[in-house]
């Protein structure tokens, strides 16, 4: 389910159905290990579920699996499972529009980590700490403090894998393009694109392909229609309403240039973000 998901975005309806009725075997017999194993397991599946639920944008849905999973990771005295549900709690908080309650989700992941001896847990760490560094931008914080906290993601982080790489630096481009260094953020969103072009995750591929789009036509380079144009025909194929609603900003970017070509991809970005 998951690499269907990656591949082409939503499953939240069947992913859901899945998580839910998982729960009852909580009510099977089991000693103390194997029940507290399970509560992660079922902790991660809740985690997933509901980050296919935010995909679908039903949010209401997505906050009940995030803070179920919350709560089994707690059953199961597995912290670094509980500061996993938190960030992406948390990465779905910002997104709708609350860096402040964002960044609080962000701080007590980062309380529940440190009681963590998980091997995943510095990479975690890092991924909540350039998150952090989202929400202070977009609560107008001064640079220095956003650019002191890039530079704690990146300073001791080494990626799991390469997808991991290919998304911090899409996250990264964003702060940098927030904070009007619009070099910076083309040159790590072309970073990211060539990461994810690797994989078969089409999902979020296409998130940093968007945004490189973008920054291509503020700038107003003659590529950035070409790109634009491939990247809206990328998000068609695919299930996914957050890579949709993303080409929002590549429409305002378009129909601030001049010409007949601009006008009408900004047209075609509109429509498939509202489909």
């Amino acid at each position: 389910m998951r690499s269907l998901a990656r591949r082409y975005g939503g499953q939240a309806d069947i992913v859901d159905a899945v998580a839910n009725r998982s729960m009852r075997l909580l009510s099977v017999p089991a000693d103390d290990a194997v029940q507290r194993s399970l509560r992660s397991a079922l902790s991660e599946l809740h985690e997933f579920a509901g980050w296919c639920c935010f995909d679908a944008r039903a949010y209401e849905v997505a906050g009940m699996h995030f803070t179920g999973a919350v709560k089994l990771a707690r059953d199961a005295n597995d912290p670094y499972a509980v500061a996993y549900a938190m960030y992406h709690a948390g990465c779905m908080t910002e997104e709708r529009g609350h860096p402040n309650d964002a960044l609080k989700l962000f701080q007590l992941g980062l309380c529940k980590l440190y009681e963590s001896d998980d091997p995943r847990a510095p990479a975690l760490e890092a991924w909540l700490q350039v998150d952090s560094a989202s929400a202070y931008a977009h609560l107008d914080c001064h640079p220095d403090r956003v650019r002191s906290e890039l530079a704690l993601a990146w300073d001791t982080w080494q990626p799991p894998h390469e997808n991991d790489r290919g998304g911090m630096e899409w996250v990264t481009a964003l702060v940098e393009r927030d904070l009007g260094r619009i070099d910076v953020a083309e040159r790590l969103a072309a970073s990211s694109v060539r990461h994810w072009a690797a994989t078969g995750n089409r999902r979020d591929a296409a998130l940093p392909a968007i945004t490189l789009a973008e920054l291509h036509v503020m700038a107003g380079e003659p590529r950035g229609l070409v790109m634009a144009k491939t990247a809206i025909d990328t998000v068609v194929l695919l299930y996914t309403v957050r890579a949709r609603e993303r080409l929002n900003p590549l429409a305002a970017a378009l129909e601030a240039r001049r010409g007949g070509d601009a006008r009408e991809l900004a047209r075609m970005a509109r429509q498939v973000a509202g489909s």
